[in-house]
């Protein structure tokens, strides 16, 4: 599979990118196992900004396009993706049925005799959700490298996405409705907690 980038002009200077000649090898994780493809970028001639599959790279930061969900593959470096499908079984097993990073990459190799690491598991589940996240508000999810391990720095994105989240305005506040904890207003940020109608008090 050949993957390249839909974009055609710079976000920041309105100027025709240039296709580079050089691709990069890409591990494509899908539910059948492991795929090999080719990944092209683009690049702005006049601020050298790099346009991929599903982000844009500038210095040290990687800005990932708000509807990078709806396309087949999901590029999460210039060298790792997944598969849309696979991507969409991950969320529903953690978020369903509280299945681990560990679990999953166990699975994987369980199923495929293939194996995958499960931080990258990890940095694709929390990356797909937060591009779903910031789209609700027409904003770009915008990563940058830890400084010391240079991997995507996953927990200060999150923390950014909560002050954004607080911070921006939106339709559902003045929404209400009988739906226990609707009226309240909070935000739930434990995946594994279940809000129930009935809650039971414990005595200490």
């Amino acid at each position: 599979m050949i993957l390249v980038p839909s974009v055609t002009s710079c976000h920041e200077c309105d100027i025709d990118l240039k296709v580079q000649s050089r691709m990069a090898k890409v591990t494509v994780y899908t539910d059948d196992g492991i795929k090999q493809g080719h990944s092209y970028h683009k690049k702005c001639p006049s601020c050298d900004k790099l346009y991929y599959y599903t982000y844009s790279r500038k210095d040290n930061e990687r800005t990932f396009y708000s509807n990078s969900s709806s396309f087949p593959y999901f590029l999460i470096s210039s060298v790792t993706a997944f598969s849309r499908q696979m991507v969409e079984s991950c969320c529903a097993q953690i978020e369903v049925s509280a299945v681990s990073f560990d679990s999953l990459a166990d699975q994987y190799y369980a199923r495929t005799d293939h194996t995958v690491d499960k931080q990258r598991i990890e940095e694709m589940y929390f990356i797909w959700k937060l591009i779903g996240t910031y789209s609700l508000y027409d904003e770009h999810l915008v990563m940058s490298n830890d400084e010391v391990s240079y991997r995507k720095d996953i927990e200060t994105s999150c923390k950014h996405a909560l002050d954004t989240m607080i911070n921006l305005s939106t339709l559902a506040e003045k929404h209400s409705c009988d739906t226990p904890g609707c009226k309240e207003g909070f935000i739930m940020a434990d995946g594994v907690e279940k809000v129930s109608k009935y809650p039971k008090y414990v005595d200490y």
